[in-house]
């Protein structure tokens, strides 16, 4: 059951990327509130559970965008490559935990961003608007989750 509706929360966020990541960007940055699913995933559930959902997740959306074939496979994947690395060294339950999610983040979108550098101006301004700002957003929406999270998991502590 509880696969069952991680199943069916990768959809909902899925669509919510593709169908309206392009439409409501804040300063030009999307929020790809898929990084964030699959942190969560790999690191509450299991991160090949989270290797599996970013290769596939990867593989639609080079389906839907194919100039750049191959680069969201490489870089949703590579999430739960970098939770393996990371996976005994950080206490995941502490807010402290964001700053990898950051960091991960970062390195994603930038892995993302870098088929499309194109001249000094444009890229800076890619960098600033689509990567620094892309991961705030990462890092903000990994706090609400996070504190979501928390707060269920102290609710049934209590009980």
């Amino acid at each position: 059951m509880k696969k069952f509706l991680i199943f069916i929360l990768w959809i909902i966020v899925l669509i919510m990327d593709i169908a309206f990541s392009q439409t409501f960007t804040i300063l030009h940055a999307n929020s790809l509130f898929i990084i964030v699913f699959l942190y969560f995933c790999s690191v509450l559930i299991n991160p090949w559970f989270g290797l599996f959902f970013g290769a596939l997740s990867g593989f639609i959306y080079d389906l839907y965008n194919p100039l750049t074939f191959g680069i969201h496979l490489l870089a949703f994947s590579s999430i739960s490559a970098m939770i393996f690395l990371v996976k005994d060294k950080v206490f995941w339950e502490k807010y402290s935990s964001i700053y990898v999610l950051g960091s991960i983040s970062f390195i994603v979108r930038l892995i993302i961003n870098i088929p499309s550098f194109k001249g000094l101006f444009f890229s800076i301004k890619l960098l600033f608007f689509s990567v620094f700002l892309g991961t705030i957003y990462s890092i903000i929406t990994g706090l609400i989750v996070l504190f979501i999270i928390n707060s269920i998991n102290s609710k049934k502590r209590e009980k």
